[in-house]
């Protein structure tokens, strides 16, 4: 199973914080990042589309189909964005799992890695895989999220429509996906806990605004602060970075 990164120009910065808390906390697996420029002294595999003006917000989608097509192939592959920091270790075992339950249900287009599914409260149980709950998604808002999943390519692929931009695949995708057999699935354990480090287009320090609420411990962020990896702190009260917007 492949893992993917997706980044843009403007937000590639954040890939080295990324791939910094990523190797710390799940060292197991190598992820590809998939963007346009290269970002300069970035030391892992890095899969170019080309120019970023041929991909504009509106083409969103088409830049994916073409990762699904060019970098995936037809294997489970899980997706991740840049600003997702890992906040705790990942265990290999549980993501393997999860992959395992992808390749023997064919009916799943993705199997949600954090509790986005759970906290949607529109979700029945599955089954249990030893110690871990397995919920059925149902359909509702952002059924067709990009949190953290593993996904079926082909399936993902069959959803996406050229010319949308990223909201517009989660919210009119989440109607498309309703409107099939196919299902989405999650568990009721956080198997991925990252914090979501940009929130309206600000690198945002704090991590209570999501929930439920996560956080990069202080050791960790200064850390990445000494490598360089953090932006120049705004001067407000809520620690906002804007040095970096989208």
């Amino acid at each position: 199973m492949k893992t993917v990164v997706l980044t843009c120009d403007k937000n590639n910065w954040l890939l080295n914080g990324f791939y910094r808390q990523w190797n710390k906390y799940y060292p197991e697996v190598k992820p590809i990042a998939c963007g346009y420029t290269r970002p300069e002294n970035f030391a892992y595999d890095f899969y170019s589309l080309g120019a970023q003006e041929n991909y504009p917000a509106n083409k969103w989608s088409d830049a994916l189909q073409r990762i699904l097509q060019e970098v995936v192939g037809e294997e489970p592959v899980l997706i991740v964005l840049e600003d997702y920091w890992l906040t705790r270790s990942v265990n290999p075992t549980k993501i393997r799992m999860a992959e395992q339950f992808m390749l023997e249900h064919p009916e799943a287009i993705r199997f949600d890695l954090t509790t986005d599914r759970q906290y949607s409260s529109k979700y029945k149980y599955y089954e249990a895989s030893y110690d871990t709950d397995i919920i059925e998604a149902l359909p509702c808002e952002y059924y067709m999220s990009f949190q953290a999943a593993i996904w079926n390519p082909e399936h993902l692929y069959s959803i996406l429509r050229p010319g949308e931009t990223p909201w517009q695949t989660e919210i009119l995708g989440s109607d498309r996906l309703a409107s099939t057999k196919l299902k989405v699935y999650g568990t009721l354990q956080w198997l991925m806990r990252y914090q979501i480090m940009v929130r309206n287009g600000e690198f945002i320090k704090e991590g209570d605004w999501m929930y439920p609420p996560r956080q990069i411990t202080d050791y960790d962020y200064r850390e990445l602060d000494s490598m360089g990896f953090i932006p120049r702190l705004a001067d407000n009260a809520n620690e906002n970075i804007t040095t970096f917007a989208r």
